[in-house]
């Protein structure tokens, strides 16, 4: 059977209620226990499946929803980061010879501000996340690190 987007857009906001839950039951875990292992495993898996999945689309994509959602940027100087993939560009800045670009509005969320630098989907999972600058350690984007985690776990092996 074939979920129309409703439903497979019920399915996401649903796994991202369960990885907030399981993150909260993380916290709580100790640190090196076998529950807190067992949690985010499912985590892991989770993520997988919403963002990078490998023998199909990702949830995100057959919900149609990479076009709809953006991801905040915490560092605006990562030089791996995607620039002219950014959503929501409404101005550059130029500033210390760096380019920046802004939305010119903040979205409040639950009456906070929300983070005014924007990645679209595609400039989020892409984005180097990993990187120790060091000769045999290629740097590893958010995709790659959900895939190793996932891997481990015995979510899906890749090649």
């Amino acid at each position: 059977m074939i979920k129309s987007v409703i439903e497979l857009r019920k399915t996401f906001k649903a796994k991202i209620n369960k990885i907030e839950s399981f993150l909260k039951l993380a916290d709580q875990a100790g640190l090196q226990t076998e529950e807190r292992r067992e949690i985010l495993a499912s985590v892991a898996v989770d993520l997988r499946l919403l963002f990078c999945y490998s023998s199909r689309e990702p949830l995100i994509e057959t919900a149609q929803m990479t076009e709809e959602m953006i991801f905040p940027l915490y560092d605006t100087n990562e030089p791996f980061s995607v620039l002219s993939e950014f959503l929501l560009v409404q101005q550059n800045e130029f500033e210390n010879d760096r380019c920046t670009f802004r939305a010119q509005t903040k979205v409040p969320l639950n009456g906070t501000q929300l983070c005014p630098y924007w990645l679209n989907y595609k400039s989020w999972i892409n984005e180097i996340v990993v990187d120790f600058k060091h000769e045999g350690y290629t740097p590893k984007s958010r995709a790659d690190i959900i895939k190793i985690v996932a891997d481990k776990t015995g979510a899906h092996v890749d090649p």
